[in-house]
């Protein structure tokens, strides 16, 4: 007892302890190791003691016999009983059956732990106990650890850390860390369901094909759990370098640019290897271990706490033991790259490698973020042949190595609060591992990160409005050290269903392109409908998009409650339950009026106003939840509009003109938001209809929907929260398009074109003509020129590190489109009223 309260305790268990005790007290309690010996029974032993069970006194190993039960030893020592005797006796007592994991020498020869299986198989199909046998695999981590190519000097006298000897096992027993953990695997049943079909050319019985199959299994099991813990064996920078450069293609590459740039060969290969030295991380696990130490205190000095769901993870956990794994998480703060390698850590998972863009690289941030698993590549590789084909081939080398990866699916921060159009750089280097053959599948695991408030909000205002971005350097880091001092929520991450590579090319579609994209879409949509709405983006939705910009209390909590029931009646996670939702939203507007967003007007009932200047920054959090709100606000404004323009005596063509409208919105739209196929669109917004105007199915009267909308919004100015939750999108489209008709170019460079759209924006603004302030967003512009390239009015042609914008002589078809947008926007202007008006 006291080498089991002083030593052992330093293990840490996950041992289901209660199906345990079940299985002993019904039956035989099989534990079983890999390699196991006498330290090893020692700790699993001692566990049992503590739990109520008795010691482990039966065993397929003498010395262990020797010390548990010395009649045990003898009898087996003088052959009186066998070893598969004692394993089918009647004692209630837990048993450890030892397996060896070394490779078999002869393969027709089986290995004695084979034998015993085989003779256990025997007895117990005699006695008609066949069924009731099953082992629970245990496996003891040393030492959690980067498992290297080559053995570091300690491992010569304490053997490797996965597999120490008795010398390592001392030393880590009587080390004061608590790191070693001991866990009980899944059950595997001793009669197994595949079929144990004979081999031709060996002669075996049934008995030994179980056997044999059993200790596969377990071998498999320990093997993939292992793999989850400490992940694959890591080689070092210089010799994935030299791996990565050797490779045929980028060979043939190198003599193809040496050849055209007549150089010799021996200038392009140092050139790519300072690529390479730029590009490959340095992954240290003992660093790993430093930084979760160091990310615990900062999480716990910046947040107030970190909100995850274990059942997703243990998923992922459960993937990762058979297939590489791409995490494709978000991406809204500096703080994304940490998260999830932090939730992995603590879900005793191996933290993987991930892609950081090369302005990280700074010293000191680079080089730790590189012995973290970082590695860094440029924003973009157009032109560059030489450094395209080393990123890829270096993706592939992680991958084909079984390293997990984390990249983020939008390629930069997203400043405006909605998810980003993505980026299919990473995305498209991972799909081309699978269909290269690199790898056997790999499955991409889409993740939200979702902030009650972001860190870096200030600057992203600043950003949007035309500002510069804030370049990252050590000067910067030492500048930002407030952060730690200021409490900005809570952090949540959640998982959304994990997407296979190899189903995607099994899909049926033919197109790499067309796959590619449905690819990222599929993995953005999926990041949308799995992040939580929070209280902040309710309150800045309410704020920003109500007709009246004086609100009191009572009406900004009215509000928002509605808002959340919409949420939680469509089936997305509000961040806080609906019974909590009062007191949040409460304690978000006093913390928007300390902090100066919200100013309050001394009336009675008091009125909470949004500060003008601050209006861009509650518009980071209201997109936060626009992707939930743009369905219902597409509804209400297409009920409407189709009111206009079907007369009362066409009630019969009012489904088809709302669902048209409907349909026009979506496609104003679609670089904004990941709308769903347009058939599953249109169900989606019947069932979001529903919520306002009652059962429609089969009932498109317009008179009944505006009953039934009176109804559900009690003050009919509430109802702008939705008319004029698109606005400062097709208010910024709107800026847009009316700049390219008025402009007397015919051809810009990209960067400055947005700087001027952004200055005829506040000309505008200065003369009274912008309805929605933070509609001046050089993202919404971005998008804008998406939307019009597509509808082949403009045409973007790169030109070396430039992208040239080519209006197209279609100058009616711009016209359509902005009387269009004028229409929507006076729309938002109509009272609320006439939309309920019967």
């Amino acid at each position: 007892m006291w080498i089991a309260s002083t030593v052992f305790v330093r293990f840490e268990f996950e041992m289901p302890v209660e199906q345990l005790r079940a299985r002993l007290e019904s039956g035989k309690l099989f534990f079983v190791m890999v390699n196991g010996g006498l330290f090893d029974w020692f700790i699993l032993s001692s566990w049992c003691r503590n739990q109520g069970f008795a010691d482990i006194q039966i065993a397929n190993r003498k010395r262990i016999l020797f010390l548990s039960k010395p009649v045990l030893f003898l009898k087996v020592l003088f052959r009186r009983t066998r070893y598969a005797e004692l394993f089918l006796s009647d004692a209630k007592v837990p048993r450890l059956l030892c397996l060896s994991g070394r490779e078999r020498k002869r393969i027709n020869v089986p290995t004695e732990s084979e034998k015993l299986l085989a003779e256990i198989y025997t007895r117990a199909a005699a006695a008609g106990t066949l069924g009731s046998i099953e082992v629970v695999p245990v496996l003891i981590v040393w030492r959690r650890h980067t498992r290297g190519a080559a053995r570091a000097p300690s491992e010569y006298l304490l053997g490797l850390s996965s597999k120490p000897n008795w010398v390592g096992k001392l030393w880590y027993l009587f080390r004061r860390r608590t790191d070693s953990r001991v866990t009980a695997l899944e059950t595997i049943p001793l009669v197994s369901k595949e079929r144990l079909e004979k081999l031709e050319g060996f002669d075996e019985t049934e008995a030994m094909r179980a056997g044999k199959s059993l200790r596969r299994r377990v071998l498999v099991s320990v093997a993939s759990e292992t793999r989850v813990l400490l992940g694959p064996r890591y080689h070092s920078p210089s010799l994935i370098k030299e791996s990565v450069l050797r490779d045929p293609e980028v060979q043939s590459v190198i003599t193809e640019i040496a050849q055209l740039e007549g150089v010799d060969r021996k200038k392009v290969m140092s050139r790519a290897y300072g690529m390479l030295t730029e590009i490959v991380a340095d992954y240290r696990y003992r660093f790993v271990e430093v930084m979760y130490v160091f990310l615990t205190w900062l999480f716990s000095k910046v947040f107030d706490g970190m909100s995850a769901k274990d059942e997703e993870w243990q998923k992922i956990r459960e993937i990762m033991k058979t297939k590489p794994v791409a995490f494709v998480p978000c991406h809204r703060s500096h703080f994304d790259y940490l998260v999830i390698p932090y939730l992995l850590f603590v879900h005793d998972m191996v933290v993987p490698h991930i892609a950081a863009g090369v302005n990280l690289s700074f010293w000191p941030v680079g080089n730790l973020l590189r012995r973290g698993g970082a590695f860094f590549i440029r924003r973009s590789f157009r032109g560059d042949k030489l450094y395209q084909t080393i990123v890829n081939k270096y993706v592939q080398t992680l991958l084909q190595n079984r390293y997990n990866l984390k990249f983020f699916i939008e390629g930069t921060r997203s400043r405006s609060g909605k998810m980003l159009a993505p980026a299919y750089g990473m995305l498209k280097m991972v799909m081309q591992s699978y269909e290269d053959r690199i790898c056997e599948d790999v499955v991409l695991v889409p993740v939200s990160i979702c902030y009650d408030e972001v860190p870096e909000q200030g600057s992203y205002s600043k950003e949007l409005g035309g500002g510069p971005k804030v370049k990252e350097s050590a000067l910067e880091l030492i500048k930002s050290r407030n952060v730690v001092s200021g409490r900005f929520g809570k952090v949540y991450a959640r998982v959304a269903p994990p997407i296979s590579v190899r189903d995607m090319y099994n899909s049926g579609e033919s197109d790499p392109r067309l796959r590619l994209q449905k690819t990222a879409f599929q993995v953005c949509k999926s990041i949308c409908d799995v992040t939580p709405i929070t209280p902040k983006s309710l309150v800045s939705t309410v704020m920003l998009c109500h007709r009246n910009p004086l609100l009191s209390l009572e009406e900004v909590l009215r509000l928002s409650l509605w808002l959340g029931g919409y949420v939680q009646y469509v089936g997305l996670e509000l961040s806080t339950p609906l019974g909590s939702l009062r007191p949040a939203v409460e304690q978000t507007l006093r913390r928007l009026r300390k902090g100066g967003v919200l100013l309050e007007v001394e009336d009675v009932p008091r009125r909470y106003v949004c500060e003008s200047r601050k209006r861009a920054l509650l518009n980071f959090y209201k997109n936060n939840a626009s992707h939930c709100l743009v369905i219902p606000s597409i509804a209400v404004l297409a009920y409407y509009r189709a009111r206009q323009k079907v007369g009362p005596s066409e009630k019969d063509s009012f489904e088809a003109a709302f669902k048209a409208e409907a349909l026009q919105l979506r496609d104003l739209l679609k670089f904004e938001f990941f709308f769903s196929p347009r058939a599953a669109f249109l169900e989606e917004l019947e069932h979001s209809a529903e919520y306002f105007f009652g059962s429609i199915k089969g009932s498109y009267v317009p008179e009944q929907w505006a009953r039934q909308l009176r109804e559900r919004v009690t003050v009919a100015t509430d109802l702008s929260v939705l008319t004029r939750e698109v606005g400062e999108i097709l208010e910024s489209y709107l800026c847009f398009a009316d700049f390219i008709r008025q402009s007397s170019d015919t051809v810009w460079e990209k960067r400055s074109m947005m700087s001027k759209v952004l200055k005829y924006s506040e000309n505008r603004q200065l003369q009274g003509e912008i309805l929605f302030p933070e509609s001046l967003s050089l993202v919404n512009y971005g998008n804008a020129l998406l939307y019009l390239e597509n509808q082949g009015m403009l045409r973007m042609v790169p030109e070396g590190e430039k992208t040239m914008v080519h209006r197209e002589r279609q100058l009616a078809a711009l016209g359509t489109v902005i009387d269009q947008l004028t229409e929507y926007r006076d729309l938002m202007q109509e009272k609320e009223e006439a939309f309920m008006a019967v």
